[in-house]
């Protein structure tokens, strides 16, 4: 009798802490996505299983390929999806690695292509190392480019429109070529959002969890610290620091959206880089992604040794308008 009363008290448990839903968006960014994956890799290593089995993961740009990484492997398996993560960012060797110039160089990209270099490489990457599809909620968000709309791909989508998809959210606006896929023309849904708070938050509503069981924690490359003369930037890192402000401005938008449509979420984590990262976010060097891994897991430690501040970080980072 006193067994079947454990194993009823055991079973209720179980069925209440079912609907708790622990949910991560990882931003655009870039080379510096390997700061997240870092970072991440420092979350699963330091926090309980509990705090990061991750039911469901939204990616946008370089966020989006970190979450099929991450949806390769199930919830309760953040472990080796982090060695998995890791090890896809030592693989890459240099810009060879992700995008080329075209035949004709870069006059070729501005005069005949929808960018300045051809992204063939990146594709062959994860043709390579996305052999499964999505093992957890997985969306992938993007901008269909005749509609103006941002659209979202997920775990229900075939290994090959899930690469495919990965390739339409990181499609760099200018730099890197758009993508025609499922009848519409793509590029990088770091064009209408840095993060996607929202849907990380809803993939989990829609199984059931209420507002307060659901734990949301955001991944983002872009530095609250801006530093170098802007004066002295060239072309390309003028590029690179509009979509820098541009994406922070954005994901703190996607965020105070999801703040006021579930106000009873948990907002947990905001992992970023605490000072601007160094070099450039096309840098795909080796050496260069294992010092922004280091970073990213310095960082991480960091933050989590000062508790949640994701409420704190949307304090901070409210729009502000200064007149002159």
């Amino acid at each position: 009798m006193k067994a079947s009363i454990a194993f009823l008290i055991s079973s209720t448990i179980l069925i209440v802490n079912s609907a708790i839903c622990n949910t991560v968006a990882f931003g655009g960014g870039g080379a510096y996505g390997a700061h997240s994956a870092g970072a991440f890799s420092t979350f699963v290593s330091l926090l309980p299983q509990s705090s990061i089995n991750y039911t469901a993961v939204a990616g946008i740009s370089v966020g989006s390929l970190n979450s099929l990484g991450l949806a390769q492997y199930p919830t309760n398996s953040e472990l080796a999806a982090s060695n998995f993560m890791l090890s896809v960012w030592r693989t890459i060797n240099g810009s060879q690695s992700v995008f080329e110039e075209w035949t004709g160089g870069l006059v070729a990209g501005l005069l005949f292509h929808s960018g300045l270099y051809d992204t063939a490489p990146e594709y062959k990457l994860l043709k390579t190392q996305v052999t499964k599809t999505a093992q957890r909620k997985m969306s992938l968000g993007t901008v269909e480019i005749n509609s103006g709309l941002y659209r979202t791909y997920n775990e229900t989508f075939t290994l090959s429109q899930q690469q495919q998809a990965g390739m339409c959210s990181s499609a760099i606006p200018v730099l890197f070529k758009n993508q025609d896929f499922n009848g519409g023309v793509y590029c990088d849904g770091g064009l209408f959002n840095g993060f996607d708070a929202v849907t990380a938050i809803e993939r989990c509503l829609e199984g059931g969890s209420a507002q307060n069981e659901v734990y949301l924690d955001i991944f983002s490359c872009f530095s609250y610290n801006l530093t170098g003369e802007a004066a002295k930037m060239k072309t390309i890192q003028v590029i690179e620091r509009s979509f820098s402000i541009r994406g922070r401005m954005l994901g703190f938008r996607s965020l105070n959206f999801a703040k006021q449509a579930y106000p009873n979420v948990n907002y947990r984590y905001f992992v970023e880089p605490l000072e601007t990262l160094p070099g450039s976010a096309l840098d795909f060097n080796a050496t260069f992604i294992n010092e922004l891994i280091a970073i990213g897991s310095q960082d991480a430690k960091k933050i989590i040794s000062n508790g949640n501040n994701l409420e704190k970080a949307m304090k901070e980072n409210r729009p502000v308008i200064i007149y002159p």
